[in-house]
Parts: C-alpha cells; sequence; structure tokens
C-alpha cells in the first residue's frame, strides 16, 4: 500500500503519509521496534517537518512516536532529548491543557526514571499528575496512571513513606475507576504490598499479599502469571520474616 501510494500520489501526499505511519505501527505490533522501524520513524518525522512546519500537531506526534521507539530500543538520552523538544513546542504552540502536551509531559518523566535520573523523573511525576489531575479529574484512567506512576518513581527513588501513601490512592482509584474485579485492581493491590515490604512494615505488607492471592486467584485463576508472582513474593516474605525469628 505504502510503495503504491507513493507511486500514484507521490511521497508528499497526505495519504502516503498517513500510510507510512499504518506501516511502521503494523511492523512494531509484529515485532517491536528495531533499526528498521526506528528508521521509518525518522523518515516519518522528516517528512511531517518538511511538509507541515516542526510545530504541527503531526510532527509532534512522529516525534513522539520516534522517541517512544528509541526509548524501547534501550536508546533512551536520544529519545528524552526528543520528549523535551516535543514539550516545549506543545507548552509553548497548544498550551498546558492540550491531551498530547499531557501524554509527552508523562512520557517525558517515565523517560527520565528509564535513564536513571531518578530525581529529575519524581519531580517531572509530580507535575504530570497534578496536570492530569487538574486537566481530567481524578476519575479519567489517565489521571489514575500517572498516580500509579508517581508512586513507582518515589519507590525507586528510594522514598518508601511516599511511595507507600501514594500506591494506597493508587488503589483506591483503580477501584473506584476500573472497579474491584478488574486486572489493574489486582495489580494495584499487590503494588501496595511490595511498597509496605520496601518500607518494612512486614507484618502488613504480609497481610496485603495474603489478601491480593486471594483476590488474583478469585478474579485471574491460579494459572495467571500475576497469581504466581503474588504467590512467589508472598512466600519470599514469610522465608524472610521466619529467619529474622530464627
Amino acid at each position: 500500500m505504502l510503495e503504491a501510494r507513493e507511486r500514484v500520489l507521490g511521497p508528499d501526499h497526505p495519504d502516503t503519509q498517513a500510510s507510512l505511519t499504518n506501516v511502521v505501527t503494523v511492523l512494531e505490533a509484529a515485532g517491536g521496534p528495531d533499526g528498521r522501524t526506528i528508521q521509518m520513524w525518522e523518515r516519518s518525522l522528516s517528512e511531517r517537518t518538511r511538509l507541515l512546519g516542526p510545530e504541527h500537531i503531526d510532527t509532534l506526534t512522529a516525534m513522539n512516536n520516534l522517541a517512544s521507539a528509541l526509548e524501547r530500543e534501550g536508546e533512551n538520552g536520544r529519545a528524552v532529548t526528543l520528549y523535551e523538544q516535543a514539550l516545549e513546542i506543545l507548552l509553548r504552540v497548544y498550551g498546558p491543557d492540550h491531551q498530547d502536551t499531557l501524554a509527552v509531559r508523562e512520557n517525558l518523566a517515565l523517560g527520565y526514571g528509564e535513564g536513571g535520573r531518578l530525581t529529575d523523573a519524581v519531580s517531572a511525576h509530580e507535575t504530570a499528575f497534578a496536570e492530569y489531575l487538574r486537566v481530567m479529574g481524578p476519575d479519567d484512567a489517565d489521571t489514575v496512571d500517572a498516580r500509579l506512576n508517581l508512586a513507582k518513581a518515589y519507590h525507586f527513588a528510594g522514598d518508601a513513606a511516599q511511595a507507600v501513601a501514594t500506591f494506597e490512592l493508587g488503589l483506591a482509584d483503580v477501584l473506584r475507576v476500573h472497579g474491584p474485579d478488574s486486572r489493574l485492581a489486582v495489580a494495584a493491590r499487590n503494588n501496595v504490598a511490595s511498597a509496605n515490604r520496601a518500607a518494612g512494615n512486614t507484618d502488613l505488607a504480609l497481610a496485603l499479599y495474603t489478601e491480593a492471592l486471594a483476590e488474583a486467584e478469585r478474579i485471574l485463576g491460579p494459572e495467571d502469571s500475576m497469581t504466581a508472582s503474588i504467590d512467589e513474593k508472598m512466600m519470599s516474605l514469610r522465608e524472610e520474616m521466619s529467619q529474622k525469628n530464627e
């Protein structure tokens, strides 16, 4: 389809550009990002910049797509630079309330974390969550995800108390927005248990793992990978506590 449209319509036609995006999206879904898909995203960004200008929303979408592909390939430095460039333009041209501004801000925070810039990650996640909460409200799924990502940032930065408190709020969000029988609810219960374990609240963590395991078995079944993971964590904590009591 892409080659046909290039031949018939030319490389600059909007339908050709749309086909390029569709092809690389399908390739990524089939096998994940690799050198070829990154080259195609680079081509997409270059052509949209040339045809539409650097501040067009489609150009910025292509920039975000390239950054995401680079991130998944481990090229964190390049990815973060692109996220920062995209966010600067989005804030200046489209404003802080635009959906793409919110999404790229969150992607940048995740990129800081992936690159080990933990202090920057916490600060960026705090801002991203606050902006989602302000613009979208507490019951939007992206707001819920942003709070959970903030909790993870606190955890990786070693702020155990903030991680516990934020994971607990995240669990309440998930139960309210997605329901108690969702896979996300099981994952959120597991996160609260793990955060308490990291904070040294071992008795509470064991009780929470036990509760999370019961919910996982009920909702997902005993053979599910998440159920197995929670069971392993619970058994590991029991062994750890047993050894300390000897």
